[in-house]
């Protein structure tokens, strides 16, 4: 009913209730005297008056409607109350969580919706965590290699994390009490990313269509490669999406000349994925993009292990008391994912402003791996003299191998200490050499090229990598924690740093925005700031935490936002049931499951077209059967008629589902004016 309406309505309703309103409801109001409350008929002067007539139904009325805002939605008493649907404090609900990746991978998607779920599992009635399961053996042992840990079943990787939750974390009452769903996946190795090979959403209870509320770790990352099934917003009473992860940002610096293009489809695709499948949305930090705002909130809903809390309430009670302990030799240090993102670029350039400025490079220790490791140690322990003399002696003996002509004066320029590869490179003779072929095969085997331009550096800096370590054990020889990154959304680390009583020095960015409340947290705009930080943290003692501060950082604290942030008010629920966005949203969830619906061929090839693979009903049909031990194909016209065969069909399968493609890029191009 519209506004006017409600006000004809209400009208009628006083003049049927009050005599005094059903025939003469004027009165004439004086705009520019001082006698109030007289009729201006009677009054008698030449001074020109100005009146204005009012009506006294329409102010009567006025107390009775509602009072509207700039949005044109009414606003009644009770607005502030959270909506049944969305309220998650009451502990007869039944919660799922829903993620991407698993223990023993130690990555934000694995570790938090792990305490998140066994949490929530000591205030409700049943806590379910749906995690992936990788399929492929090789895929588990390249990804959890660190781990030195081998699953043959999701039954081993289950007894692992409830172990995990028992012993480290400290919670063995949740290690119980917690149930664990796993899903079919695979490992993108190229996006360093974990996707389902089938429709979670359908896994869970597949003979209850109507489940209570789930939580989505990552949603966008759920649902960019979703196949056909159930939709989150159909099956679920109340939808939660956290958003963990910018990917946006990561296909931005991905590569200089496709990125901007990537970081566009990237975030147009996240929008429509966090747009169709979610009831309410959870940034981290003020850095994410928008997804939609009417149903978004920024909230630091994550938290840390009690050995954090406990570390940095033991430090600040041995800072009272007036511990004399000597500081250590390095008590600079740096953990998480070695990776050129993760800001150890940043940490270069940092280092080299120190030298500049102080004369030396700061000394740091540094914990983590990833797959960059390699490059990144090279490109900080720098290339001394003696790597790029053998690089050259590879050089002129691949030279002289192919019959150039070698010229001795340039090698003698070479300093004596390197004699071992000088003597290799002069003692070739014609009957000893090798082939060219093979001697240019085992030297660019021998010999790695430089990935990035941080690998040409001279100088070495003084940091040490010691590879995986639990955070928690970093305890007394570190005071001061470096994080440079400002592609994170919101840093475990730095929490967990600042829980345990130590210095954070990070950049003033919207990611770090919760840590600045922290006196300890040593926030930079540039880098003599830095300089400036880090020779104040390195003289000085952090301040102790006071409990409220500890509180903070604890799971119960951060569960208690996580139920706030969720709840969507009265008033909320009417705004967005005015917008009818809810209604473009679910089109946009129908369209997407339409496309992965267009047949055998035509779904899967949308799919692959997308990276996301093919899903776990399909397997069968396009993995090849394994070779059987003695038997040899020995026929060259079997190979080649079942190559021809491949070729055809392969050209069948792309020509059927060319229409799909386009559909869906026509789908995902939406995205680009999709303005929310």
């Amino acid at each position: 009913m519209s506004t006017s309406a409600v006000y004809n309505a209400t009208v009628q309703r006083i003049r049927a209730c009050d005599s005094n309103f059903k025939d003469e409801c004027y009165i004439y109001e004086e705009l520019n005297s001082e006698e109030q409350g007289e009729d201006p008929r009677q009054l008698d002067s030449a001074v020109p008056r100005r009146y204005r007539k009012r009506d006294r139904l329409r102010d009567l009325a006025r107390n009775v409607l509602p009072v509207t805002d700039s949005t044109d939605v009414s606003s009644y008493k009770g607005d502030n109350q959270i909506t049944a649907e969305s309220d998650l404090s009451r502990p007869d609900r039944t919660l799922w969580i829903v993620t991407t990746a698993a223990l023993p991978w130690m990555t934000g998607t694995a570790v938090n919706p792990l305490l998140r779920a066994a949490y929530l599992t000591r205030s409700h009635k049943s806590v379910t965590l749906v995690i992936p399961w990788l399929e492929n053996e090789k895929e588990r042992n390249d990804l959890y290699s660190t781990a030195h840990i081998h699953f043959s079943c999701p039954e081993d990787q289950e007894i692992y994390i409830r172990n995990w939750l028992s012993t480290s974390a400290a919670m063995s009452d949740a290690a119980i009490a917690l149930k664990i769903v796993w899903y079919p996946a695979f490992y993108q190795k190229t996006m360093m990313s974990i996707f389902a090979k089938t429709d979670i959403c359908s896994l869970i209870q597949p003979d209850n269509p109507h489940l209570d509320a789930v939580v989505l770790e990552e949603p966008e990352h759920l649902n960019w490669f979703k196949a056909a099934g159930d939709s989150w917003t159909s099956k679920f009473s109340f939808v939660v999406g956290i958003i963990h992860t910018n990917y946006k940002a990561y296909a931005a610096n991905a590569n200089a000349i496709v990125g901007p293009v990537a970081a566009t489809f990237v975030s147009g695709a996240s929008t429509l994925m966090v747009r169709a499948y979610c009831h309410k949305v959870i940034k981290l930090s003020a850095v994410l993009q928008s997804f939609a705002p009417e149903k978004e909130v920024v909230c630091n809903v994550h938290g840390v292990r009690s050995d954090f809390v406990n570390e940095g309430r033991r430090r600040g009670n041995s800072i009272v008391v007036g511990s004399d302990a000597a500081k250590p030799l390095c008590s600079v240090y740096f953990i998480g994912k070695i990776l050129w993102a993760k800001g150890l670029d940043r940490l270069m350039y940092l280092e080299h402003f120190y030298r500049k400025v102080t004369g030396d490079y700061f000394e740091i220790d540094i914990y983590g791996d990833g797959p960059e490791l390699p490059e990144i140690m090279r490109a900080y322990h720098g290339r001394s003299s003696g790597q790029k003399r053998r690089a050259v002696s590879k050089f002129v003996q691949c030279f002289y191998a192919f019959g150039g002509d070698f010229d001795s004066d340039f090698i003698e320029e070479e300093d004596e200490d390197d004699d071992e590869s000088k003597a290799e490179s002069m003692q070739q003779t014609e009957e000893t050499k090798p082939k060219p072929w093979e001697f240019t095969r085992r030297s660019l085997s021998e010999f790695e090229l430089p990935k990035s331009i941080h690998e040409y550096r001279l100088n070495p800096i003084p940091a040490v990598f010691h590879g995986r370590k639990d955070h928690a054990q970093l305890t007394e020889q570190y005071s001061v924690f470096v994080n440079p990154s400002i592609t994170e959304v919101l840093c475990t680390t730095t929490a967990e740093a600042l829980a345990m009583g130590k210095f954070a020095v990070i950049p003033h960015h919207p990611s770090n925005t919760f840590f600045l409340q922290f006196p300890n947290c040593l926030a930079y705009n540039n880098k003599l700031e830095f300089v400036a930080n880090l020779q104040w943290a390195l003289s000085h003692e952090p301040e102790p935490m006071t409990d409220e501060q500890l509180y903070t950082f604890t799971w119960e604290a951060a569960c208690e936002r996580f139920i706030r942030a969720s709840g969507v008010t009265i008033r909320e629920s009417r705004i967005k049931a005015k917008s009818q966005k809810s209604k473009m949203d679910e089109r946009i969830a129908f369209m997407h499951n339409q496309i992965n619906q267009l047949g055998h061929h035509s779904g899967e090839a949308f799919r692959a077209a997308l990276a996301g693979g093919t899903s776990t009903d399909n397997l069968q049909d396009m993995t090849p059967p394994e070779k059987e031990e003695g038997v040899e194909v020995s026929l060259a016209s079997e190979v080649k008629e079942s190559k021809v065969n491949d070729v055809a069909k392969s050209k069948t399968s792309i020509m059927s589902s060319l229409p799909v493609v386009l559909l869906a890029v026509l789908f995902y191009y939406l995205a680009f004016f999709l303005k929310m």
